[in-house]
């Protein structure tokens, strides 16, 4: 899984760690669309299993990138939602 604790840190439109960062991104929306009704089932339960110790923060971040796969959107995308997700208050 992606670990999201490296920031989403823009430094005007380029996040930093750029590569890697879109590299992870898209490892995760090839993955995601690849799994079965029922995979995506048990992914979502694990992925539930695993966030719920995160800050709230952390948690927008993963359900915007789990929206963006479940879309069908692009990196680019993804990561804007990512980033729009960050800066959330709440």
């Amino acid at each position: 899984m992606i670990e999201l604790s490296e920031k989403l840190i823009f430094m005007g439109e380029e996040p930093k760690n750029d590569g890697k960062l879109r590299d992870n991104v898209g490892n995760f929306l090839n993955a995601y669309t690849a799994l079965t009704p029922d995979g995506k089932v048990a992914f979502l339960v694990a992925l539930d299993k695993s966030i719920k110790n995160k800050d709230a923060r952390e948690k927008r971040m993963y359900i915007a990138l789990l929206k963006a796969a479940r879309d069908g959107k692009s990196v680019d995308e993804a990561i804007e939602s990512m980033s729009k997700a960050e800066k959330e208050e709440g």
